[in-house]
């Protein structure tokens, strides 16, 4: 494979501090040379049409996840994509579960050999698979939605519990030099939706790893990037089923 994990992690450790909370940061997860490549892809090799703007479509009577809008980033859509992130601001301070943030979709070819298909690639891949079921020491037996986002200025994600998403959520850090004050930390909470349990802040090449129980799912959030920001906060987010 063209990408792997790092070898020299202590994966014993990591099932140890796993089992503690049902929840795991591991830190340089990937080799150097595997991070340094998607991180290379994803922050300037990429068109950027190939970055959708994601938020809930407000005009949709799905409920729950099932009413996300996606629009390219084309010059043509700008002007409604800046439109919706100002109403999912609205919405969010109106106390409404709502979201805003770049993504790609994985609408690819088949034989589509980009770094990110490559990457997909590995997610699925069985030895990928067997080495998260070895540490969460639970058989895991697919990898579910997996995709790229990208948190700009003013992007947000508020509070949600991803039940139903999968056994497990992961979200890989891609950052480089991110400063805490410019927020798109990952905070957990307490199943009373107030009370912050964990911040991860995000980091190069930095794995946030947790069990979702299937009861309800465990409570987080994304800060909002602070306005005026020029980095974009980088990540890669899916689930194990």
């Amino acid at each position: 494979m063209k990408f792997k994990i790092n070898p020299e992690l202590d994966i014993d450790h990591l099932k140890q501090e796993y089992q503690k909370n049902k929840k795991l940061v591991v830190e340089n997860f990937l080799t150097e040379e595997s991070a340094e490549k998607l991180y290379k892809f994803l922050n300037s090799e990429m068109p950027e049409d190939w970055w959708s703007a994601s938020f809930k479509d407000f005009a949709s009577d799905s409920k729950g996840y099932g009413n996300v809008k996606h629009l390219y980033r084309t010059k043509k859509n700008i002007p409604e994509i800046n439109q919706q992130l100002k109403l999912s601001h609205t919405r969010f301070l109106n106390g409404e579960f709502s979201y805003f943030f770049d993504r790609t979709l994985g609408d690819h070819f088949d034989k589509c050999t980009c770094i990110e298909c490559d990457y997909r690639k590995f997610l699925n891949h069985a030895d990928t698979i067997s080495w998260f079921s070895e540490l969460i020491d639970f058989t895991l037996t697919s990898a579910g939605e997996f995709f790229a986002s990208r948190f700009l200025q003013d992007h947000f994600l508020s509070p949600h519990h991803d039940h139903e998403k999968g056994k497990i959520a992961t979200v890989l850090n891609l950052s480089k030099n991110w400063k805490p004050e410019w927020g798109g930390c990952l905070h957990f909470m307490k199943p009373d939706y107030r009370t912050l349990t964990k911040i991860v802040q995000p980091s190069f090449n930095k794995l946030s790893l947790f069990d979702i129980p299937a009861s309800n799912g465990i409570p987080h959030y994304v800060s909002h990037v602070t306005r005026g920001c020029t980095e974009g906060r980088i990540s890669f987010t899916g689930w194990y089923q």
